[in-house]
């Protein structure tokens, strides 16, 4: 039997191999369809989604500062949390298609992740397309492990409004929240815009509905623990920031899985006021 060092290092070496056909990363790289406007910043391992405002210029549909490094994944691999980012060489790839883009993280001898960016077709509720970010964790430890995911978005549109978040059925969050989507009758969150909304698909047919969605300031939600500490009616301001909100959808870690692949299918969209 091939022993389980022998194995990762050649599924390793599989990578380093594949990634001769990635482009070179040395620029942003972006995807197109309609109003809206996909941007990957390799320095950083993480993405921007735009929308094509009447302005004619894309304005961005949550934070893009510092190259969209507000906005983050994570997965917990047998309780220890790591961070989606570009570690260096060897670690991180990214290849452009045609119609998607993939960025690739490897972790030694533990996990491997894909992320797989698209546009698919336009949707009757928002009247445009969806992004569709697609994420593969798979285990290459020949031991069981306890996978989970989360990703952290830093949002911004409705932080001069009153009630900077609402959903399809009509509800208003603005203070800390907690939504439980799988018993819920909420199918989108919008974070609200003057002219251009960003919405969240918390149930839709090609998403993975999360376990839990955390509303709350952003320094709340990015913090050590793996579940971040609510405190439900807790207002978006803290001593340093105000009207910092932030949105966290959080996978459940799935239980002492061995050579196994976890996809979790996430959309975003916008809408016009």
């Amino acid at each position: 039997m091939v022993s389980r060092r022998i194995r990762n290092i050649f599924i390793i070496f599989v990578m380093l191999v594949m990634s001769n056909i990635y482009a070179e990363i040395s620029g942003d790289y972006e995807l197109i369809s309609g109003y809206l406007k996909l941007q990957i910043f390799p320095s950083t391992g993480s993405f921007c989604l735009y929308a094509f405002s009447d302005e004619d210029r894309y304005v961005p549909l949550y934070d893009d500062r510092m190259k969209g490094s507000s906005n983050e994944f994570f997965v917990n691999y047998n309780d220890k949390i790591y961070q989606l980012r570009n570690r260096g060489k060897n670690s991180f790839f990214v290849k452009r298609d045609v119609d998607s883009i993939r960025v690739t993280h490897i972790y030694e001898d533990k996990f491997l992740v894909t992320q797989d960016y698209s546009f698919i077709e336009e949707n009757p509720e928002t009247g445009n397309a969806l992004l569709k970010i697609e994420t593969t964790i798979k285990n290459i430890n020949e031991e069981r492990a306890d996978i989970g995911f989360k990703a952290l978005i830093d949002t911004k549109l409705g932080e001069r409004k009153e009630r900077m978040f609402l959903t399809d059925v009509g509800r208003f969050f603005d203070s800390e929240t907690i939504l439980d989507p799988k018993y819920e009758k909420d199918t989108t969150l919008i974070s609200r815009g003057n002219r251009i909304d960003c919405v969240f698909f918390l149930k839709h047919n090609q998403a993975t509905v999360a376990d839990k969605i955390f509303i709350a300031n952003r320094n709340w939600l990015k913090t050590d623990l793996w579940k971040p500490k609510m405190i439900r009616g807790r207002s978006f301001n803290t001593r340093y920031s105000h009207n910092d909100s932030a949105v966290l959808f959080f996978w459940i870690l799935k239980g002492r899985t061995l050579m196994k692949n976890f996809l979790f299918r996430w959309l975003l969209a916008m809408t016009d006021l």
